[in-house]
């Protein structure tokens, strides 16, 4: 067995949709010389006059593999993404890591012809949604080729690769919109041992830690576990927090053989706080323009109404089964299962409009009271925005399996 590799690595990030990474390479330089012996037994570098006879670089396959000839992990699609008649984009790994990508909203911006809707200060029901070619994709989300219910924000960590196949997929998938669908491939035991520690630190101090380790068992067998802990907060908002604990499993047997067997459990949870922005104000020619371009005295972006009740605590249950057998005959058995389990609690404060009399108020000094949900009732402090009256809204908590799909409530 082939000895352990461990890496480490410690990358500034910035929290939000744009991420930074910092790598530190060691550069090597050709320079010309009159006579060296080279070290690996071959030809020398000689040199004459203006002309130097370097060592031939050769290029040997198995590096970095074209995501055109990779596969798609989907055993309804088993072909390479060039051979599959549909039009298909593949964020792999490498993107992902290098743009400190962390949700899957962030690494699908780097799609086109995808819409963000995350309900949170967009409209519509929270948790991850996108619409592919103007079309909603909320019950088009799949992992590993298998549908995903929830309605929560999908972490990173445990993601290989993305794929986002486009146009209508009723013939594999089944009902769907006609825009397509998003795939997340996750990641996979595979032979080889090896361990990648990454520490990242942003603003709004953010701290993030990922661990991804590989352990191969025998000659067919290996285990990789994955997790992540996060302490995450929104910069420039007030009490806007995102803390994130994930942890994945994956044992796989028969690998490099004709019948391989991944079984998988991975467990996420989300502990934040819904921010739904600061409130929008009535203007003299009756547009209605955030109230921080209106220049109230002591009001700034970072001004929230977020409240103690105020929650959004997500926890995620998936356990699946991946099998695969190819015959002599040039036939290949699947069974993919899974079995999953949504939790999440939900309770919001949404920042009423102001009327133009009342943007008069503010800005002469006088606090307005503005509703923000039926029968309850919240107060603007021109200096500070603080919540003067708070009713405590019904949060909802909603178990589910997968075999239904998780409508969130919002108040």
């Amino acid at each position: 067995m082939k000895s352990p590799k461990v890496q480490l690595s410690m990358r500034p990030l910035v929290s939000g949709a744009a991420t930074v990474g910092l790598a530190i390479s060691m550069p090597m330089a050709a320079e010309a010389q009159s006579t060296s012996t080279a070290t690996n037994g071959s030809e020398p570098v000689t040199s004459s006059g203006d002309a130097t006879t370097l060592q031939p670089i050769v290029l040997r396959e198995g590096g970095s593999t074209n995501a055109n000839k990779a596969s798609l992990g989907i055993s309804r699609l088993p072909a390479t993404v060039r051979e599959t008649p549909k039009v298909i984009n593949v964020v792999p790994q490498e993107i992902i890591e290098q743009q400190r990508a962390t949700t899957l909203e962030q690494i699908l911006k780097n799609v086109p012809g995808i819409t963000l809707s995350t309900g949170e200060g967009r409209g519509g029901l929270n948790g991850d949604q996108f619409r592919i070619r103007g079309l909603t994709a909320r019950g088009d989300i799949y992992t590993n080729g298998l549908k995903d219910f929830g309605a929560y924000k999908r972490d990173s960590f445990n993601t290989e690769n993305v794929q986002v196949i486009k146009g209508p997929s009723g013939e594999a998938f089944g009902v769907g919109n006609v825009g397509g669908l998003v795939n997340q491939s996750t990641k996979k035991a595979r032979l080889g041992t090896s361990t990648s520690v990454d520490q990242s630190i942003g603003s709004g101090k953010t701290y993030r830690t990922t661990v991804d380790s590989n352990i191969q068992i025998n000659d067919t067998t290996a285990l990789r576990i994955n997790g992540m802990f996060q302490n995450g907060n929104t910069p420039d908002r007030d009490h806007v927090q995102d803390d994130r604990r994930g942890v994945a499993v994956d044992l796989g047997m028969g690998l490099g053989t004709d019948t391989e067997w991944h079984l998988n459990y991975s467990y996420l949870r989300r502990d934040g706080v819904p921010d739904y922005g600061i409130p929008m104000a009535a203007g003299a020619d009756g547009i209605y323009r955030p109230l921080t371009e209106y220049g109230v005295p002591g009001y700034s972006s970072s001004t929230s109404y977020i409240r103690d009740t105020d929650k959004d605590v997500t926890n995620t249950h998936m356990i699946s089964s991946l099998f695969r057998k190819e015959l002599e005959n040039g036939l290949t058995i699947n069974n993919d299962t899974r079995v999953s389990i949504y939790n999440r609690d939900f309770s919001a404060t949404n920042p009423a409009a102001v009327s133009y009399s009342g943007l008069q108020s503010l800005l002469s000094g006088t606090d307005v009271s503005m509703s923000y949900a039926p029968g309850a009732a919240w107060s603007t402090s021109r200096m500070a925005g603080r919540s003067r009256t708070s009713p405590a809204p019904a949060a909802s908590s909603m178990p589910s399996a997968s075999a239904t799909a998780l409508l969130s409530a919002s108040t």
